[in-house]
């Protein structure tokens, strides 16, 4: 309670009338002398000013929060669930989808006052559901241990393995990466998978190796369930915000 009191620098006295009172800057307190969010936090507080209306109807409105002023770029996505605000996801023009920090969000978030709106991208409903499926394999529980161990290191080899083929397509590239960020982040059951896959294809007995196609459905399979187990604990995720630039 003293903590409290002293950081927000109440003036009325709580404990004794003999109590000191001191004032603090509550933002320098917490953020320091400048924080890399106070920009965007005063663009807000301007636009919330100069459009009062408009603000409001945003701040009230949870649906149709999706544009796009480009549609050969990257799509950005504010993922959540109803009992979560959310996370933020990148979707690169390759396909690649990761959770990205705060303060890059809101850099890519701005576009140009000038900007025109276009329809958008015909593949957007495929990025969405990466963007959902990202949101889902980062919650995932970390397991240090296990990210570090034998098994582990070896899976992690076998996906650079793979990884070194020219003739894999770019979608394959994508699971094999995910599945990479899975296993340094420890999960069992997509180490066992990988490694899995390695014995089938170095195993003379085995009449017909596995196909790239069977190799991401495996790859594809462990994501979806692990993505579906998430769904379990934390509710349905859907995509809350969306830009594609």
């Amino acid at each position: 309670l003293q903590s409290f009191h002293v950081l927000f620098g109440e003036d009325s006295k709580v404990f004794t009338e003999d109590e000191e009172v001191k004032n603090y800057d509550l933002n320098t307190v917490v953020n320091g002398e400048e924080s890399p969010f106070e920009k965007y936090v005063y663009e807000l507080r301007q636009f919330k000013g100069n459009n009062p209306e408009r603000y409001e109807y945003i701040k009230n409105t949870d649906s149709g929060l999706e544009l796009a002023v480009a549609t050969s770029g990257a799509r950005y996505y504010l993922v959540k669930t109803e009992t979560m605000s959310g996370l933020f996801v990148k979707v690169s023009p390759d396909g690649d989808a990761r959770v990205i920090p705060g303060i890059e969000m809101y850099k890519e978030f701005a576009v140009p006052t000038d900007a025109v709106a276009e329809d958008l991208p015909s593949d957007w409903d495929v990025s969405s559901a990466s963007a959902i499926r990202a949101f889902g394999q980062y919650l995932s529980r970390m397991n240090t241990a296990a990210s570090r161990n034998a098994p582990a290191t070896k899976a992690k080899g076998i996906i650079a393995k793979l990884c070194e083929s020219t003739s894999l397509s770019q979608d394959s590239r994508n699971l094999l990466i995910a599945a990479d960020r899975l296993i340094r982040k420890g999960n069992p059951d997509i180490i066992r998978k990988v490694i899995w896959i390695d014995s089938q294809l170095g195993d003379e007995n085995v009449l017909f190796s596995l196909s790239q196609t069977e190799i991401d459905q495996i790859i594809s399979s462990a994501i979806e369930k692990l993505v579906e187990d998430q769904k379990k604990l934390t509710g349905k995720p859907f995509v809350y915000i969306g830009l594609a630039k």
